[in-house]
């Protein structure tokens, strides 16, 4: 692909990007609108099942559950009525902020296995001083003699 083909590239796909945040923001006040008038959640939970792959589906929800009384069932891919409903409809709060700015993607970090390691040992340890069950202890035994193997 030649440069001009990318500088065009580049530009059809940051226009789209703006104008797809638009529809989709409007098409989530809209479906608020919906459900606040009809009790039916149902476009707010296809609106979330049609955010493309590289689309921010985390935020719409967060942003979505936040502005609602719906909650997200993750392992149903939809929204459910609670049973006691506290929160509201917050429609004003909604159109306010739009749902990519709701809240911030967090930037990818270094995992630090020392640590992690560090961690699950500490928590192990209180589990079981807790007297609570701890299930394949045997497996954290092997890595931690692993590790002392090379030490």
């Amino acid at each position: 692909m030649d440069i001009k083909q990318l500088d065009k590239n580049i530009k059809s796909i940051k226009l789209r990007g703006k104008n797809l945040d638009i529809l989709i923001q409007t098409t989530a006040i809209g479906a608020i609108v919906h459900a606040m008038e009809h009790g039916n959640n149902t476009p707010l939970t296809n609106l979330v099942n049609a955010m493309p792959k590289s689309g921010r589906k985390q935020a719409l929800i967060k942003y979505l559950v936040d502005h609602t009384p719906y909650n997200w069932k993750s392992d149903k891919e939809k929204f459910t009525k609670p049973k006691n409903p506290k929160r509201q409809f917050m429609l004003e709060e909604a159109k306010e902020v739009p749902f990519w700015e709701y809240t911030v993607e967090k930037e990818p970090s270094a995992i630090d296995v020392n640590k992690a390691i560090e961690s699950l040992i500490k928590r192990v340890s209180k589990a079981q001083e807790e007297g609570r069950e701890v299930k394949n202890v045997d497996t954290l035994k092997l890595v931690v003699e692993a590790i002392n193997e090379k030490l």
